[in-house]
């Protein structure tokens, strides 16, 4: 089975997929060769598409990637799947309310 780097979470039960653990990133170590894929999202990527050390196959998402405008989605592929991949902004616990409501404004 093929390893696959994660960077991120995400529901992989239709997929054959296993995740590898590395102390390096994800994204290394899909660029490396010492995992087979790497699922993250196009930032993370983008240099290392770039430098030709990785190829960008298909997309989660259901429009196409401003960033990447010729890589097509799963479904374009054939794959009837979609995904969402959730992030957020964190802080310390701890950290006083008003600059958590100020942090909150600034990321709208």
């Amino acid at each position: 089975m093929p390893a696959v780097a994660r960077c991120g979470s995400g529901n992989y039960r239709r997929w054959a997929l296993s995740n590898a653990a590395f102390s390096a990133s994800a994204v290394t170590t899909s660029a490396t060769g010492q995992v087979d894929a790497v699922s993250t999202g196009p930032a993370s990527v983008a240099q290392q598409i770039k430098a030709g050390k990785l190829r960008a196959l298909a997309h989660w998402g259901e429009k196409p990637l401003a960033a990447m405008p010729d890589v097509p989605s799963l479904k374009q592929s054939g794959y009837a799947t979609s995904f969402a991949q959730w992030s957020a902004l964190f802080v310390q616990s701890g950290v006083p309310e008003d600059i958590v409501q100020k942090l909150r404004a600034a990321a709208r």
